[in-house]
Protein backbone atom coordinates (compact mmCIF):
# COMPACT_ATOMS: atom_id res chain seq x y z
CA UNK A 1 0.00 0.00 0.00
CA UNK A 2 1.28 3.48 -0.89
CA UNK A 3 0.27 6.70 0.84
CA UNK A 4 0.99 10.38 0.36
CA UNK A 5 0.60 12.29 3.64
CA UNK A 6 0.34 16.08 3.50
CA UNK A 7 -0.04 18.59 6.33
CA UNK A 8 0.63 22.18 7.34
CA UNK A 9 4.04 21.39 8.87
CA UNK A 10 6.57 18.63 9.47
CA UNK A 11 8.88 18.02 12.44
CA UNK A 12 11.52 15.52 11.34
CA UNK A 13 12.80 14.52 14.78
CA UNK A 14 16.32 15.51 13.74
CA UNK A 15 16.11 19.28 14.28
CA UNK A 16 13.88 21.63 16.21
CA UNK A 17 12.61 23.50 13.16
CA UNK A 18 9.37 22.79 11.31
CA UNK A 19 9.12 22.35 7.53
CA UNK A 20 6.08 23.99 5.95
CA UNK A 21 3.69 22.29 3.50
CA UNK A 22 5.35 18.87 3.54
CA UNK A 23 4.47 15.63 1.83
CA UNK A 24 5.63 12.16 2.85
CA UNK A 25 5.47 9.25 0.43
CA UNK A 26 5.09 5.89 2.16
CA UNK A 27 5.38 2.62 0.27
CA UNK A 28 4.93 -0.64 2.12
CA UNK A 29 6.48 -0.24 5.56
CA UNK A 30 8.93 2.55 4.74
CA UNK A 31 9.23 6.25 4.12
CA UNK A 32 10.50 6.54 0.54
CA UNK A 33 10.36 10.30 -0.03
CA UNK A 34 10.07 13.48 2.05
CA UNK A 35 9.18 16.43 -0.13
CA UNK A 36 6.74 19.33 -0.56
CA UNK A 37 3.00 18.87 -1.03
CA UNK A 38 3.16 20.54 -4.45
CA UNK A 39 5.77 18.08 -5.77
CA UNK A 40 4.41 17.06 -9.22
CA UNK A 41 6.32 13.76 -9.22
CA UNK A 42 4.34 12.26 -6.35
CA UNK A 43 2.60 9.13 -7.63
CA UNK A 44 -1.02 9.71 -8.58
CA UNK A 45 -1.95 6.15 -7.66
CA UNK A 46 -1.02 6.50 -3.97
CA UNK A 47 -3.79 7.04 -1.43
CA UNK A 48 -3.61 10.69 -0.43
CA UNK A 49 -4.33 11.68 3.17
CA UNK A 50 -4.56 15.45 3.52
CA UNK A 51 -4.09 16.57 7.12
CA UNK A 52 -4.87 20.28 7.00
CA UNK A 53 -4.45 21.96 10.38
CA UNK A 54 -1.99 19.29 11.47
CA UNK A 55 1.72 18.74 11.98
CA UNK A 56 3.41 15.54 10.87
CA UNK A 57 6.15 14.14 13.10
CA UNK A 58 7.74 10.84 14.13
CA UNK A 59 5.73 8.58 16.41
CA UNK A 60 6.39 9.21 20.09
CA UNK A 61 8.94 7.10 22.01
CA UNK A 62 8.53 6.53 25.75
CA UNK A 63 11.87 5.35 27.11
CA UNK A 64 10.59 3.99 30.44
CA UNK A 65 7.35 2.05 30.87
CA UNK A 66 6.22 -1.01 32.80
CA UNK A 67 3.64 -2.97 30.85
CA UNK A 68 3.43 -5.44 33.76
CA UNK A 69 1.85 -2.88 36.13
CA UNK A 70 -1.77 -1.75 35.78
CA UNK A 71 -1.47 1.95 36.81
CA UNK A 72 -4.09 1.46 39.55
CA UNK A 73 -4.06 2.48 43.19
CA UNK A 74 -1.67 -0.36 44.13
CA UNK A 75 -0.07 -1.92 41.05
CA UNK A 76 2.16 -4.23 43.08
CA UNK A 77 -0.71 -5.77 45.04
CA UNK A 78 -2.71 -6.14 41.82
CA UNK A 79 0.17 -7.88 40.07
CA UNK A 80 0.84 -10.28 42.93
CA UNK A 81 -2.80 -11.38 42.76
CA UNK A 82 -2.72 -11.76 38.97
CA UNK A 83 -1.73 -14.81 36.92
CA UNK A 84 0.80 -14.46 34.13
CA UNK A 85 -1.88 -15.38 31.60
CA UNK A 86 -4.21 -12.60 32.74
CA UNK A 87 -1.35 -10.12 32.98
CA UNK A 88 -0.30 -10.80 29.41
CA UNK A 89 -3.83 -10.27 28.10
CA UNK A 90 -4.11 -7.01 30.03
CA UNK A 91 -0.74 -5.87 28.70
CA UNK A 92 -2.06 -6.37 25.17
CA UNK A 93 -4.98 -4.04 25.87
CA UNK A 94 -2.62 -1.41 27.26
CA UNK A 95 -0.32 -1.75 24.25
CA UNK A 96 -3.17 -0.94 21.88
CA UNK A 97 -4.10 2.14 23.92
CA UNK A 98 -0.50 3.34 23.72
CA UNK A 99 -0.44 3.04 19.94
CA UNK A 100 -3.75 4.88 19.64
CA UNK A 101 -2.18 7.73 21.66
CA UNK A 102 0.66 8.06 19.16
CA UNK A 103 3.31 6.05 21.01
CA UNK A 104 4.91 3.93 18.31
CA UNK A 105 7.92 2.74 20.34
CA UNK A 106 8.46 2.13 24.06
CA UNK A 107 11.21 0.70 26.27
CA UNK A 108 9.87 -1.67 28.91
CA UNK A 109 12.21 -1.54 31.90
CA UNK A 110 10.96 -4.28 34.15
CA UNK A 111 8.48 -7.13 33.94
CA UNK A 112 7.73 -10.43 35.63
CA UNK A 113 8.66 -13.77 34.09
CA UNK A 114 9.81 -12.07 30.86
CA UNK A 115 6.18 -11.40 29.88
CA UNK A 116 7.11 -8.33 27.84
CA UNK A 117 8.96 -10.57 25.36
CA UNK A 118 5.96 -12.52 24.00
CA UNK A 119 4.04 -9.24 23.95
CA UNK A 120 6.84 -7.64 21.91
CA UNK A 121 6.96 -10.58 19.53
CA UNK A 122 3.17 -10.74 19.09
CA UNK A 123 3.15 -7.04 18.19
CA UNK A 124 6.01 -7.51 15.73
CA UNK A 125 4.16 -10.43 14.11
CA UNK A 126 1.01 -8.34 13.75
CA UNK A 127 -1.06 -10.56 16.04
CA UNK A 128 -2.00 -7.60 18.24
CA UNK A 129 -1.66 -3.83 17.98
CA UNK A 130 0.92 -1.94 19.97
CA UNK A 131 4.18 0.02 19.87
CA UNK A 132 7.55 -1.45 19.02
CA UNK A 133 8.92 -2.67 22.34
CA UNK A 134 12.51 -2.63 23.59
CA UNK A 135 12.47 -5.00 26.57
CA UNK A 136 14.68 -5.60 29.61
CA UNK A 137 12.86 -8.47 31.30
CA UNK A 138 12.98 -8.73 35.11
CA UNK A 139 15.37 -6.09 36.51
CA UNK A 140 18.50 -7.17 38.34
CA UNK A 141 18.19 -6.40 42.05
CA UNK A 142 19.60 -7.58 45.36
CA UNK A 143 17.91 -10.17 47.54
CA UNK A 144 14.88 -8.34 49.03
CA UNK A 145 15.89 -5.33 46.94
CA UNK A 146 13.68 -3.02 44.92
CA UNK A 147 11.15 -5.01 42.84
CA UNK A 148 12.45 -8.36 44.10
CA UNK A 149 8.94 -9.72 43.44
CA UNK A 150 9.60 -9.49 39.69
CA UNK A 151 12.12 -12.31 40.01
CA UNK A 152 15.49 -10.68 39.31
CA UNK A 153 17.42 -11.14 42.57
CA UNK A 154 21.20 -11.54 42.09
CA UNK A 155 23.95 -11.05 44.69
CA UNK A 156 27.63 -10.73 43.86
CA UNK A 157 29.49 -10.41 40.57
CA UNK A 158 29.16 -14.06 39.54
CA UNK A 159 25.37 -14.09 39.97
CA UNK A 160 25.10 -10.71 38.27
CA UNK A 161 27.03 -11.84 35.19
CA UNK A 162 24.95 -14.99 35.04
CA UNK A 163 21.81 -12.88 35.32
CA UNK A 164 22.85 -10.74 32.36
CA UNK A 165 23.65 -13.83 30.28
CA UNK A 166 20.32 -15.46 31.14
CA UNK A 167 18.45 -12.37 30.02
CA UNK A 168 20.32 -12.18 26.75
CA UNK A 169 19.63 -15.89 26.21
CA UNK A 170 15.92 -15.21 26.70
CA UNK A 171 16.05 -12.46 24.07
CA UNK A 172 16.01 -9.14 25.91
CA UNK A 173 17.00 -5.94 24.14
CA UNK A 174 18.65 -4.24 27.12
CA UNK A 175 19.49 -4.76 30.80
CA UNK A 176 17.88 -3.01 33.76
CA UNK A 177 19.58 -2.83 37.17
CA UNK A 178 18.23 -1.39 40.40
CA UNK A 179 21.12 0.73 41.66
CA UNK A 180 19.07 1.96 44.65
CA UNK A 181 15.92 0.96 46.49
CA UNK A 182 12.55 2.32 45.43
CA UNK A 183 9.17 3.47 46.62
CA UNK A 184 7.25 0.45 45.32
CA UNK A 185 9.11 -2.02 47.53
CA UNK A 186 8.53 -1.79 51.29
CA UNK A 187 11.74 -2.50 53.15
CA UNK A 188 14.06 -1.24 50.42
CA UNK A 189 15.83 2.09 50.89
CA UNK A 190 15.56 4.40 47.90
CA UNK A 191 18.20 6.73 49.39
CA UNK A 192 20.94 4.08 49.55
CA UNK A 193 22.84 2.12 46.93
CA UNK A 194 22.01 -1.57 46.49
CA UNK A 195 25.12 -2.63 44.57
CA UNK A 196 28.81 -1.79 44.86
CA UNK A 197 30.65 -0.07 42.03
CA UNK A 198 32.35 -3.37 41.15
CA UNK A 199 28.99 -5.14 40.97
CA UNK A 200 27.57 -2.44 38.73
CA UNK A 201 30.69 -2.63 36.57
CA UNK A 202 30.02 -6.35 36.20
CA UNK A 203 26.54 -5.52 34.88
CA UNK A 204 27.95 -2.99 32.44
CA UNK A 205 30.88 -5.11 31.28
CA UNK A 206 28.79 -8.21 30.66
CA UNK A 207 25.98 -6.28 29.00
CA UNK A 208 28.28 -4.31 26.71
CA UNK A 209 30.18 -7.48 25.80
CA UNK A 210 26.85 -8.87 24.61
CA UNK A 211 25.94 -5.57 22.91
CA UNK A 212 23.14 -4.57 25.27
CA UNK A 213 22.81 -1.17 26.88
CA UNK A 214 22.28 -0.75 30.62
CA UNK A 215 19.53 1.28 32.30
CA UNK A 216 20.06 1.96 36.01
CA UNK A 217 17.21 2.82 38.37
CA UNK A 218 18.60 5.32 40.86
CA UNK A 219 17.04 7.78 43.29
CA UNK A 220 19.57 8.32 46.08
CA UNK A 221 22.71 10.29 45.28
CA UNK A 222 24.96 7.47 46.52
CA UNK A 223 23.49 5.07 43.95
CA UNK A 224 23.65 7.65 41.15
CA UNK A 225 27.31 8.27 41.93
CA UNK A 226 28.11 4.55 41.76
CA UNK A 227 26.13 4.03 38.55
CA UNK A 228 27.97 6.91 36.89
CA UNK A 229 31.33 5.54 38.01
CA UNK A 230 30.40 2.12 36.63
CA UNK A 231 29.51 3.62 33.25
CA UNK A 232 25.84 2.75 32.76
CA UNK A 233 24.14 4.05 29.63
CA UNK A 234 20.97 5.64 31.04
CA UNK A 235 20.07 6.87 34.51
CA UNK A 236 16.41 6.23 35.28
CA UNK A 237 14.75 8.79 37.60
CA UNK A 238 18.11 10.28 38.65
CA UNK A 239 16.30 12.26 41.33
CA UNK A 240 19.24 12.97 43.68
CA UNK A 241 17.33 12.25 46.87
CA UNK A 242 18.80 12.36 50.35
CA UNK A 243 17.67 12.08 53.96
CA UNK A 244 16.56 15.73 54.02
CA UNK A 245 15.00 15.74 50.55
CA UNK A 246 17.19 16.95 47.69
CA UNK A 247 20.85 15.91 47.75
CA UNK A 248 21.98 17.34 44.43
CA UNK A 249 25.69 16.88 43.70
CA UNK A 250 26.86 19.13 40.87
CA UNK A 251 30.12 17.21 40.53
CA UNK A 252 28.18 14.05 39.76
CA UNK A 253 26.03 15.94 37.26
CA UNK A 254 29.20 17.19 35.58
CA UNK A 255 30.46 13.59 35.36
CA UNK A 256 27.15 12.50 33.84
CA UNK A 257 27.59 15.14 31.15
CA UNK A 258 31.28 14.37 30.60
CA UNK A 259 30.65 10.64 30.20
CA UNK A 260 27.71 11.15 27.87
CA UNK A 261 25.31 9.21 30.09
CA UNK A 262 21.68 9.92 29.24
CA UNK A 263 19.25 11.01 31.93
CA UNK A 264 15.74 9.51 31.85
CA UNK A 265 13.80 11.52 34.46
CA UNK A 266 10.45 9.64 34.29
CA UNK A 267 7.95 12.50 34.44
CA UNK A 268 4.38 11.23 34.84
CA UNK A 269 0.90 12.75 34.96
CA UNK A 270 0.85 11.57 38.56
CA UNK A 271 2.44 14.97 39.18
CA UNK A 272 -0.89 16.56 38.20
CA UNK A 273 -2.83 14.32 40.58
CA UNK A 274 -0.61 15.37 43.48
CA UNK A 275 -1.04 19.01 42.51
CA UNK A 276 -4.84 18.67 42.41
CA UNK A 277 -4.95 16.91 45.78
CA UNK A 278 -2.77 19.57 47.33
CA UNK A 279 -5.01 22.34 45.97
CA UNK A 280 -8.08 20.54 47.33
CA UNK A 281 -6.53 20.12 50.77
CA UNK A 282 -6.64 16.32 50.38
CA UNK A 283 -2.89 15.69 50.39
CA UNK A 284 -1.38 14.09 53.48
CA UNK A 285 2.07 14.98 54.83
CA UNK A 286 3.80 12.43 52.58
CA UNK A 287 2.10 13.82 49.48
CA UNK A 288 3.01 17.36 50.50
CA UNK A 289 6.67 16.33 50.75
CA UNK A 290 6.45 14.67 47.34
CA UNK A 291 4.95 17.81 45.81
CA UNK A 292 7.68 19.98 47.30
CA UNK A 293 10.26 17.59 45.84
CA UNK A 294 8.66 17.82 42.40
CA UNK A 295 9.01 21.60 42.43
CA UNK A 296 12.65 21.25 43.39
CA UNK A 297 13.12 18.60 40.75
CA UNK A 298 12.33 20.96 37.88
CA UNK A 299 14.96 23.38 39.18
CA UNK A 300 17.41 20.51 39.49
CA UNK A 301 16.74 19.29 35.94
CA UNK A 302 17.29 22.79 34.59
CA UNK A 303 20.60 22.99 36.46
CA UNK A 304 21.61 19.61 35.05
CA UNK A 305 20.78 20.94 31.59
CA UNK A 306 23.00 23.98 32.23
CA UNK A 307 25.82 21.62 33.23
CA UNK A 308 25.51 19.75 29.92
CA UNK A 309 23.37 16.73 30.87
CA UNK A 310 21.19 15.32 28.11
CA UNK A 311 17.69 13.91 28.49
CA UNK A 312 15.35 11.37 26.94
CA UNK A 313 11.57 11.35 27.28
CA UNK A 314 10.27 8.83 29.81
CA UNK A 315 7.37 8.37 32.21
CA UNK A 316 7.50 5.18 34.32
CA UNK A 317 3.92 4.65 33.13
CA UNK A 318 2.26 1.65 34.69
CA UNK A 319 3.03 2.77 38.23
CA UNK A 320 0.18 4.12 40.38
CA UNK A 321 -2.02 6.66 38.59
CA UNK A 322 0.22 6.78 35.52
CA UNK A 323 -1.65 5.18 32.57
CA UNK A 324 0.40 3.66 29.79
CA UNK A 325 -1.06 5.97 27.14
CA UNK A 326 -0.32 9.21 29.04
CA UNK A 327 3.08 9.98 27.51
CA UNK A 328 2.03 13.11 25.60
CA UNK A 329 0.50 14.97 28.58
CA UNK A 330 3.52 14.03 30.67
CA UNK A 331 5.89 15.48 28.08
CA UNK A 332 3.78 18.64 28.01
CA UNK A 333 4.69 19.13 31.68
CA UNK A 334 8.33 19.53 30.65
CA UNK A 335 7.34 22.71 28.86
CA UNK A 336 4.53 24.04 31.05
CA UNK A 337 6.03 23.29 34.47
CA UNK A 338 9.69 22.65 33.78
CA UNK A 339 10.36 25.51 31.37
CA UNK A 340 12.07 23.34 28.75
CA UNK A 341 11.87 24.42 25.09
CA UNK A 342 9.23 22.46 23.17
CA UNK A 343 11.68 21.54 20.40
CA UNK A 344 14.03 19.90 22.93
CA UNK A 345 11.21 17.92 24.49
CA UNK A 346 10.01 16.68 21.10
CA UNK A 347 13.48 15.58 19.99
CA UNK A 348 14.03 13.88 23.36
CA UNK A 349 10.81 11.95 22.70
CA UNK A 350 11.51 11.02 19.07
CA UNK A 351 14.88 11.08 17.28
CA UNK A 352 17.16 11.25 20.31
CA UNK A 353 15.13 8.65 22.19
CA UNK A 354 15.41 6.23 19.27
CA UNK A 355 19.20 6.55 19.11
CA UNK A 356 19.66 6.10 22.86
CA UNK A 357 17.54 2.94 23.16
CA UNK A 358 19.09 1.35 20.09
CA UNK A 359 16.44 1.69 17.38
CA UNK A 360 17.68 4.86 15.68
CA UNK A 361 18.55 3.08 12.44
CA UNK A 362 14.96 1.92 12.15
CA UNK A 363 12.71 4.65 13.53
CA UNK A 364 12.53 7.95 15.43
CA UNK A 365 12.78 10.42 12.55
CA UNK A 366 11.08 11.22 9.26
CA UNK A 367 13.87 10.14 6.95
CA UNK A 368 13.81 8.27 3.67
CA UNK A 369 14.47 4.57 4.25
CA UNK A 370 13.24 4.46 7.85
CA UNK A 371 10.09 2.77 9.06
CA UNK A 372 6.94 4.77 8.44
CA UNK A 373 6.21 5.42 12.13
CA UNK A 374 4.37 8.70 11.71
CA UNK A 375 2.12 10.80 13.94
CA UNK A 376 -0.10 13.70 12.88
CA UNK A 377 -1.35 16.01 15.62
CA UNK A 378 -3.88 18.83 15.52
CA UNK A 379 -1.98 22.11 15.64
CA UNK A 380 1.75 22.70 15.95
CA UNK A 381 3.43 21.32 19.11
CA UNK A 382 6.34 23.74 18.71
CA UNK A 383 3.86 26.53 19.41
CA UNK A 384 1.42 24.61 21.62
CA UNK A 385 2.90 21.53 23.29
CA UNK A 386 -0.61 20.28 24.12
CA UNK A 387 -0.96 19.47 20.42
CA UNK A 388 0.83 16.21 21.26
CA UNK A 389 -2.30 15.17 23.16
CA UNK A 390 -4.42 15.58 20.00
CA UNK A 391 -3.48 12.69 17.69
CA UNK A 392 -5.27 12.74 14.35
CA UNK A 393 -3.37 10.02 12.51
CA UNK A 394 -1.13 7.25 13.83
CA UNK A 395 0.85 5.15 11.38
CA UNK A 396 3.32 2.42 12.36
CA UNK A 397 5.31 0.50 9.81
CA UNK A 398 3.22 1.95 6.99
CA UNK A 399 -0.10 0.83 8.44
CA UNK A 400 -2.71 3.36 9.59
CA UNK A 401 -3.95 2.53 13.08
CA UNK A 402 -5.82 5.76 13.75
CA UNK A 403 -7.30 8.49 11.55
CA UNK A 404 -9.59 10.78 13.51
CA UNK A 405 -10.34 14.20 12.10
CA UNK A 406 -12.43 15.15 15.14
CA UNK A 407 -9.23 16.16 16.93
CA UNK A 408 -8.82 18.98 14.40
CA UNK A 409 -12.44 20.09 14.54
CA UNK A 410 -12.71 19.84 18.33
CA UNK A 411 -9.19 20.06 19.80
CA UNK A 412 -10.29 20.66 23.40
CA UNK A 413 -12.46 17.53 23.43
CA UNK A 414 -9.66 15.48 21.82
CA UNK A 415 -7.22 16.58 24.51
CA UNK A 416 -9.54 15.20 27.19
Amino acid sequence: MAYVLTADALITGLTGAAVEAPAILVEGTQIVRVTGRSDPTLPAGAERIDLDGCTLMPGLIDCHVHMIFDAGDDPVASLRAETDEHALLRMGVEARAMLQAGITTARDLGDRDFLSLPLRDAIDEGLIEGPRLVCAGPPLTTTAGHCWYLGGEADGEVAIRKGVRERVKRGVNCIKVMATGGGMTPGSNMLRAQFSVDELRAVVDESHRLEKHVAAHCHGTEGIRRAVEAGVDTLEHCSFQGAQGTDFDERVAEQIAAKGIWVSPTITIGFLRLEAMLAAGAADARMQRMMANIGTRWTRLQRMRELGCRFIGSTDDGIAHAPHDAFAPAMALWVKQGGFPAEEVIRASTGIAAEVIGVGSETGSIVEGKAADILAVAGNPLQDIDALTRPVLVMKGGRVYRHDRSAVAHPAAAAR
